[in-house]
């Protein structure tokens, strides 16, 4: 298991990129960052990744698309 450690301020830089970062994909690697953190194995991680939401192809305002993860229903979503 790939588990890293994280100093409180480290961590709280990370959810600020997660939550406020205007490029999604730092957003993203943010949170990856975090779940490892936490101790989550590659597996879910990998499980989690392709169950984010992605804009459609068709560039702004596309349709968004949402798969389930295993935290949706920790936020009401399933």
């Amino acid at each position: 298991m790939t588990r890293i450690r994280l100093t409180p301020a480290e961590h709280l830089d990370l959810l600020d990129h997660h939550r406020r970062s205007a490029d999604p994909a730092v957003g993203y690697r943010a949170h990856i960052l975090l779940l490892l953190a936490d101790g989550n194995p590659w597996a879910t991680i990998g499980a989690s990744c392709s169950a984010r939401p992605s804009p459609s192809a068709g560039g702004s305002g596309g349709s968004r698309r949402m798969v389930r993860t295993p935290y949706s229903a920790d936020l009401g979503d399933g």
